[in-house]
């Protein structure tokens, strides 16, 4: 069950952080294989990291701050799925799960950190969040 209890176990890496918050990828080993994976889209010039147990959370954006990009790698720097376009500002990590939400809390997408699968879309649900952890 995608809501069950595994999902909404407690994790260290539990929080919310912003694209601005999170430190940039230095690694060039990484950002050429996001390079790659990008086939003809447009590359961001600044990539941003966040790393879990799980794998890396990869942000693009342009010097603006817009065309937000995400993409996953495996904790080896390869990039798992295919980098797609979510202009989402907010972060939370749960476990292997990455919700994303935009300012409003509206536009939420749900992915798996290790596959870089898009699990599930909701363009007009707002305040989405995780629920909160179960008591034991």
């Amino acid at each position: 069950e995608l809501l069950g209890a595994r999902l909404l176990a407690p994790s260290t890496m539990a929080g919310t952080s912003t694209l601005h918050a999170l430190p940039r990828l230095e690694d060039t080993a990484v950002l050429e294989r996001l390079a790659a994976a990008m086939d003809d889209a447009e590359y961001p010039p600044v990539w941003r990291e966040r790393m879990t147990p799980h794998g890396r959370i990869v942000r693009g954006a342009d010097e603006y701050g817009d065309a937000f990009w995400i993409a996953f790698t495996d904790p080896e720097g390869r990039v798992v799925g295919k980098p797609a376009y979510d202009d989402n500002t907010k972060l939370r990590v749960r476990g292997p799960y990455l919700l994303t939400t935009a300012d409003a809390e509206e536009n939420a997408r749900l992915y798996d950190i290790r596959t870089g699968t898009l699990l599930w879309e909701a363009p007009t649900y707002s305040a989405t969040v995780f629920w909160p952890c179960p008591t034991p």
